[in-house]
């Protein structure tokens, strides 16, 4: 810890820990309540997703019916 090429190092200045103090409590929020930030960002995301991958979002279309001979093939005629 006490290595001698450090010892000329000077402590933060008051301007830098003012500075800093901000971007601290900043991380702290973004880290433990992240909703506000997430709610900001919705948007500009979508727009993204939809012009890199038309139609991610767009529900899946359930499939029709299968059409030959399966179907007959399952139920017996009398």
């Amino acid at each position: 810890c006490d290595n001698p090429k450090n010892q000329a190092l000077k402590d933060l200045s008051f301007r830098e820990v003012m500075t800093l103090v901000p971007l601290v409590v900043a991380a702290f929020w973004i880290g433990l309540y992240p909703k506000p930030f997430f709610n900001v960002l919705e948007r500009p995301v979508t727009n993204i997703v939809e012009r890199v991958n038309p139609g991610f979002f767009s529900a899946p279309v359930a499939a029709g019916p299968a059409e030959g001979r399966v179907f007959s093939r399952l139920v017996k005629k009398p």
